[in-house]
């Protein structure tokens, strides 16, 4: 028989309801302390805790996504790609890298697709 997933503590509840409250998928270590009774520490060890037990999703240090809702079962997984563009969000990458970036794309691309083979 399987066991039965641990049901959330008072401190989690309380970080799942401020989180939907404020509608925030991203949090970042630090952010709950000075709105809620806890220390630093203790934020650190609860993040821990649900990014280990798969509430939660650590993307980097101190930056974890954060479900819409509590997933059903206790596990969220999102798509590798919605993780992607989590961790990308806020990356300003500079014009002249934009062009660099597609240059050297399109330079990988030349050899695939040449005019000469579909005639």
């Amino acid at each position: 028989m399987k066991r039965a997933r641990p049901e959330l503590g008072n401190l989690s509840s309380r970080f799942f309801a401020y989180v939907q409250l404020k509608k925030k998928d991203i949090v970042r270590i630090g952010e709950l302390s000075p709105v809620s009774s806890i220390t630093i520490s203790q934020e650190r060890d609860l993040l821990r805790r649900l990014a280990g037990s798969g509430w939660i999703v650590r993307l980097k240090r101190g930056v974890y996504f954060v479900p819409p809702r509590i997933p059903a079962g206790g596990k969220y997984s999102p798509g590798t790609a919605l993780i992607l563009q989590k961790l990308m969000e806020g990356v300003d990458v500079s014009t002249e890298r934009k062009r660099q970036l597609d240059r050297q794309l399109e330079s990988q691309l030349k050899p695939v697709l040449r005019p000469s083979d579909f005639l």
